[in-house]
């Protein structure tokens, strides 16, 4: 158990941060950038769930 909730909450904000960055570029596929985004919104989920 981590010691506080805000760690793992913060590790997947800034994990959503960083794949929302990459929307703009055309380079990289979109289902990419969606997996991107759902593997970083899983945790935080499961973080709020967990209270």
């Amino acid at each position: 158990h981590y010691p506080s909730m805000m760690i793992p909450r913060f590790v997947a904000i800034l994990g959503i941060i960083s794949a929302a960055i990459t929307i703009r570029d055309k380079e990289i596929s979109g289902m990419l950038k969606l997996g991107g985004i759902m593997i970083n919104i899983m945790p935080l989920l499961g973080s709020v769930i967990a209270k």
